[in-house]
C-alpha cells in the first residue's frame, strides 16, 4: 500500500511540475521564436575539411552551423577538393532543435553539383517535428519542417537549406 501512494504521489508530483513547466515553456516561445530570423552562412567547398561557426543567436541561445566532408578524408592531408565526387554532412545544433542531412556533390572543372540529399536527421527537445519537404536538385538541397510545442498551441516553421554555386556551398536555416 505504501509503494501505491508513493507511486501516485510520484504520478502527481510529476504532471504537476509538466503542466506549471509546459505553461512557462509556451509563453517563453511563443515571445521568442516568432521573431526567429533566417541565417545565411556561405562555406568554401575548395577546403576539403570541416567549417563551422558557432554564434549566439539574436535569443540568447549558442548556435553552431556547418559542413563536413565525410568521405575520401585522409586525416592529415592539407589538400584542397580535387574534382570529382565527394559526400558532406549540412548540419545547424541548438540546445533546442537539431538538422543535419548529407549530401553528395560533384565537381568538375566547369560545374558543381548536388547529386543526392539523404540521412536527414531531424530533433526537437519539447517539440515534436513533422517533416514537410525533404529532397533536392542539381544546385540545393532542403529539409522543410514544422516545429510543435508538445504541449500544442504554439507552433513555426523550420528548415535547413543548401545550394552549391562553384565552390561555395551556402546554407539557410530556420529553427
Amino acid at each position: 500500500m505504501k509503494k501505491f501512494k508513493a507511486s501516485i504521489l510520484s504520478v502527481v508530483a510529476v504532471f504537476s511540475v509538466l503542466l506549471f513547466s509546459s505553461i512557462f515553456v509556451q509563453k517563453a516561445s511563443a515571445s521568442e521564436l516568432t521573431d526567429v530570423n533566417e541565417v545565411v552562412k556561405n562555406f568554401d567547398l575548395s577546403k576539403f575539411e570541416t567549417q563551422e561557426e558557432t554564434f549566439i543567436d539574436e535569443n540568447g541561445q549558442e548556435v553552431t552551423i556547418g559542413i563536413e566532408p565525410e568521405m575520401g578524408i585522409t586525416p592529415y592531408s592539407t589538400e584542397t577538393l580535387p574534382m570529382g565526387k565527394s559526400t558532406w554532412k549540412i548540419y545547424w545544433y541548438t540546445a533546442v532543435v537539431n538538422q543535419f542531412y548529407r549530401i553528395d556533390v560533384n565537381r568538375t572543372s566547369s560545374s558543381t553539383k548536388i547529386t543526392d540529399a539523404y540521412d536527414l536527421s531531424v530533433s526537437g527537445v519539447g517539440y515534436s517535428i513533422t517533416q514537410t519537404y525533404f529532397g533536392h536538385t542539381s544546385s540545393s538541397a532542403a529539409f522543410e519542417g514544422v516545429a510543435a510545442l508538445w504541449t500544442g498551441g504554439f507552433s513555426y516553421n523550420i528548415y535547413l537549406k543548401s545550394s552549391v554555386s562553384g565552390d561555395t556551398l551556402t546554407i539557410k536555416v530556420k529553427a
